[in-house]
């Protein structure tokens, strides 16, 4: 999925009812067709040959020597290397000599769909779909898709039902008869309640186009690292799944006097790899504890944020309403009030004198100009917000709220939330300190 921004890279007329950021499906088709850099096609790759392995390593891998990593500009194939090509497009890879650090992070390995079978699924709709209909270990998609299948049990109650309507097992029928498939699982009770039928069915139509495509990325080679140590290779062995599903696809149209059943079978184990390997990176290199988001990204303080002890609001407010220490205030929409201080013909050292004079004392020109900063904040609510509790380990932990108020007592320390708000980030427990993260520039 990505993340959009409306008003800058989706018209309104597409989705009306959304504001600020939201995650939309990517369309791989569109994307492949718009990227900086011409893709190498994995199928193209001849890996019976060493000269073609040797290339199929260059282009999947980032491979370093000893505990160093290196920042000489290069290639993806490294054909090209040296500061003197810095920026110098290679004539092997067609990609620009730039440091590692300096790389687009963007696909370049990409397979294209074998001949024999209609469209891959796109993979992240295979992910969601693939959660919603697995019951006791049988994944009613993988069934679908794959005539090779095994269920785990004989004969459940799902794959009873699946036989019972006539359904051809294959990829090629599931993608010809897909909204009719669709349509009979989220209407049946085995699978689904009504209510997330009706929406599962929305969701499916809103991205028609984007269900199937001719083209799925290969993940980028800056997480997939060889180490070389003396005499001995390091890798992540969580990188399997998708090497094997990248060789898997890229073979499948090769492999001689193949039935069609069996190249269907390839590109669904394939995806169905595919989808193990993003499971196991998000699981535990990205998402947990101990990965790349806590340590990167929650574990540190962005711009236009602050940290504070939680209190309880006992003033009449709306259930989305913060009030915040004035210190905080005065730091957070700095920039702000200087904005607003130049227009009055304030002088920049004037306008520095006064912020960080009162940061931490009441000062009756900023309490003005807070209070045009609520006014002037969509439909006079406040200032938008996000308003994040850490450890954020669920769902809720992180919200919009509206900062409608700036306290006046400089000694009032703490950020002050409704009551009603407090279980969906775990705040209702005594002694917890959290933290507020304020994002103005996310307002809608």
């Amino acid at each position: 999925m990505e993340l959009i921004t409306q008003d800058i890279l989706e018209p309104r007329s597409r989705y009306p009812g959304r504001k600020g950021i939201y995650p939309v499906i990517v369309d791989f088709d569109d994307m492949f067709r718009r990227l900086d850099n011409r893709p190498i096609i994995a199928n193209e790759l001849d890996l019976d040959t060493e000269e073609g392995q040797e290339r199929f390593n260059q282009v999947v891998y980032s491979r370093y020597d000893g505990d160093v990593f290196s920042n000489v500009p290069s290639c993806p194939c490294r054909h090209t290397r040296g500061g003197h090509r810095i920026n110098e497009r290679c004539v092997a890879c067609g990609f620009q000599c730039l440091p590692i650090t300096e790389q687009a992070v963007e696909p370049i390995v990409w397979v294209r769909v074998p001949d024999g079978v209609p469209a891959f699924m796109q993979l992240t709709i295979y992910r969601l779909l693939k959660l919603k209909f697995t019951k006791s270990g049988f994944s009613t998609i993988d069934f679908l898709m794959d005539p090779k299948y095994r269920p785990p049990k004989l004969m459940c109650d799902e794959q009873a039902f699946i036989e019972q309507q006539g359904w051809e097992r294959g990829l090629t029928y599931f993608h010809d008869h897909f909204f009719e498939i669709l349509e009979k699982l989220c209407s049946t009770r085995l699978f689904s309640k009504v209510q997330e039928g009706r929406e599962c069915m929305e969701f499916l139509y809103e991205n028609k186009q984007k269900i199937f495509c001719q083209h799925l990325p290969f993940p980028s080679k800056i997480g997939f690292i060889l180490e070389d140590v003396g005499e001995r290779m390091y890798a992540d062995p969580k990188m399997a799944p998708a090497l094997d599903a990248l060789i898997s696809i890229a073979n499948a149209g090769k492999v001689g006097r193949a039935s069609r059943k069996d190249i269907e079978s390839r590109v669904a184990r394939s995806e169905n790899k595919l989808d193990e390997y993003y499971g196991q990176t998000e699981h535990s290199k990205l998402f947990s504890k101990k990965g790349v988001f806590r340590k990167l990204v929650y574990g540190v303080s962005p711009h236009w944020s602050f940290r504070t002890v939680i209190t309880s609001m006992h003033r009449p407010h709306d259930h989305e309403s913060l009030s915040i220490p004035w210190g905080a205030g005065v730091m957070t929409f700095k920039m702000h009030l200087e904005n607003k201080l130049l227009k009055e013909d304030y002088t920049p050292n004037e306008i520095l004198t006064l912020i960080y004079d009162n940061v931490l004392r009441r000062h009756y020109k900023l309490e003005k100009l807070f209070d045009e900063l609520i006014a002037e904040s969509p439909n006079g609510r406040g200032m938008p917000c996000v308003f994040t509790r850490f450890p954020s380990l669920k769902h809720g932990s992180s919200q919009r709220f509206y900062i409608d108020h700036i306290k006046k007592d400089p000694t009032q320390l703490s950020t002050s939330i409704s009551v009603l708000t407090l279980v969906a980030p775990n705040a209702d427990k005594p002694c917890l300190k959290t933290s507020m993260v304020t994002h103005s520039h996310l307002a809608g």
